[in-house]
């Protein structure tokens, strides 16, 4: 096959893998959002609430030694398909068990939501896994800067689209709409080619380690990986605090409406939409890992800004406007990390090695998540001090964290971001 055919292929799985995307997170999304809605309301428990989601996260934990080895060993595209299938299987069973269970809906639900959570554990590391063999080495970059952004689409519309769902349509029936969703991801995912990039993809020898093992011990020699992963990491748990304190201070302590903090969440969202779209566009940098430090000293300007203008500035029309252009600044900063972070470990990482390197990175970000949420939670319900004063010094702290870190990592120890190289 000609360069120029092979470039349009690469291209047109792009399209394939976005539409996919924009489809799977659309479709799955808006049904979790719906199925919160239907716990809340047939049990009346926060209880049942919480207990739903957390089961993501533990699953994820207790998946780790499975997934990665079970990825690295099988081909990507089967491990797509059996996941993809399993969780139409599951939406169905639970759509029949509806009528059984209609007292008694939780345990159904939760067998569901574990389902649910082991199916997208698999996907997940498949597609990053496969991601190199799915697109040319130049359009890495291109593929996960689109992703975000169909992400970012997902992010804002689910809501409004399973809130709107849910008040006009049987439940069971949107359980069956979802199963739709899911059923054009599958067909797209048995049409994508993860052998066109020559020389990467499905290959096997047969003669490697597959064991988790190996893996831990091939992940505990990249000394450098290890130490960017910690800055990404620390990074993404000190953006808790923004999920779990704007709502905290606008809504709780200044009394802002509904409508202003549902424009600073809509102002991440389509910066995150944005900067997706502007990082697809930009060519493969040599050196991407070297705007970590960059993005460090952005967030944690980003940071300080939402702890000093609520202290400052009170309820004003200037706080709400320096919060939102804040929120939509750090959205795009984030982008900046993450994408070129992955995009760089699909190239980089040996093939072998890739569903158990994705399998750690992505389920050490997935658990920080929900931690990360309950203890800014339980620093904001401190009533010792007022919530414009505890936010100031939660932000500042997490500010002071992530600059002492750029200090540390830069300064101190001289972590080089721009020759990492890969320890076999």
């Amino acid at each position: 096959m000609s360069d120029y055919l092979i470039e349009n292929s690469s291209l047109k799985q792009i399209r394939k893998s976005i539409v996919s995307s924009l489809v799977g997170q659309l479709g799955s999304q808006s049904f979790n959002f719906a199925l919160g809605l239907m716990l809340l309301t047939k049990t009346g428990s926060s209880l049942s609430f919480a207990a739903s989601q957390v089961i993501g996260p533990i699953i994820s934990l207790l998946f780790l030694p499975i997934v990665g080895p079970t990825v690295d060993r099988l081909s990507k595209k089967q491990v797509i398909a059996v996941s993809q299938i399993a969780t139409i299987i599951g939406l169905i069973g639970y759509a029949l068990s509806l009528r059984y269970f209609a007292f008694n809906i939780l345990p159904p639900t939760l067998i569901l939501i574990t389902i649910l959570a082991v199916s997208d554990q698999f996907t997940l590391t498949a597609y990053n896994a496969g991601a190199k063999g799915l697109v040319l080495d130049a359009h890495q970059t291109k593929l996960r800067g689109l992703q975000q952004s169909a992400g970012a689409i997902g992010q804002f519309i689910a809501p409004i689209l399973g809130a709107a769902l849910y008040s006009v349509v049987p439940f069971t029936l949107f359980v069956m709409i979802e199963v739709s969703c899911e059923l054009v991801t599958l067909g797209i995912a048995l049409s994508l080619n993860f052998r066109l990039n020559a020389g990467t993809g499905e290959k096997q020898t047969g003669q490697e380690d597959l064991s988790f093992s190996a893996g831990l011990t091939f992940f505990k020699k990249q000394k450098t990986l290890i130490s960017l992963l910690v800055l990404a990491l620390f990074m993404n748990f000190c953006v808790g605090a923004f999920t779990i304190g704007i709502a905290s201070v606008l809504i709780t302590s200044l009394k802002f409406s509904a409508t202003t903090y549902g424009f600073v969440q809509s102002a991440f969202v389509f910066g995150s939409l944005l900067s997706g779209l502007v990082i697809s566009q930009m060519k493969s940098s040599k050196y991407p890992l070297q705007k970590v430090w960059g993005a460090m000293i952005g967030i944690a300007l980003c940071l300080l800004v939402f702890g000093i203008v609520p202290f400052v500035f009170e309820k004003s029309v200037l706080t709400a406007g320096l919060i939102m252009l804040t929120s939509f600044i750090l959205a795009g900063i984030s982008n900046l990390v993450n994408v070129p972070f992955f995009s760089w470990l699909g190239e980089h990482i040996p093939e072998q090695m890739q569903g158990r390197i994705f399998g750690l990175v992505t389920t050490f970000a997935t658990a920080l998540t929900p931690i990360s949420f309950a203890i800014f939670g339980c620093l904001y319900d401190v009533r010792t001090l007022p919530t414009l004063t505890m936010n100031l010094w939660i932000f500042s702290c997490c500010s002071l964290g992530v600059l002492s870190l750029y200090v540390i990592g830069r300064v101190i120890l001289k972590i080089d971001l721009k020759h990492v190289t890969i320890v076999d």
